[in-house]
């Protein structure tokens, strides 16, 4: 009976380490959290040029529908309007506004949370990801003020 007992105890032990969660193979590529890398202009920029673009520079492409609803360029309670280009296998988004920027005045740069990265673009170059870091973790804002 005791040989019994511990003849089971040891086969529990060998189940458990077959059952212990395998290793990540360090060859295959991982994706870390989504995140804005720079923006330009920068936050808290002075003097910026009323034609100037906004650049935006992720750690991986972005989805370019999720980054059309989820960018805003605000100034007081409005927002500008413009275009979107996306470069470098989209992980930068440049956006041109549709009229010169208002002079001396406050713009705020604003990315929400719901931005996420292009994750079927990831899996078709081999990359794999955690679903629950393909979205950004919170709200970005960044401030800049324009020339006269």
């Amino acid at each position: 009976m005791k040989k019994a007992f511990i003849f089971t105890i040891f086969l529990s032990l060998i189940s458990l380490s077959f059952c212990s969660k395998p290793e990540n193979n360090i060859n295959e590529p991982t994706i870390d959290e989504f995140q804005i890398l720079t923006v330009l202009p920068e936050n808290n920029a002075t003097d910026i040029k009323r034609d100037t673009f906004i650049q935006i520079t992720f750690n991986h492409p972005c989805d370019t529908l999720s980054a059309m609803h989820n960018f805003h360029l605000m100034v007081k309670n409005d927002t500008i309007h413009g275009t979107f280009q996306f470069e470098n296998e989209r992980k930068i988004l440049k956006f041109y506004p549709n009229s010169l920027l208002p002079p001396n005045d406050t713009l705020i740069i604003h990315i929400g949370k719901e931005m996420m990265a292009d994750t079927m673009y990831m899996r078709m170059k081999g990359m794999h990801h955690n679903m629950n870091d393909s979205h950004m973790k919170e709200d970005f804002n960044s401030f800049f003020i324009t020339s006269n």
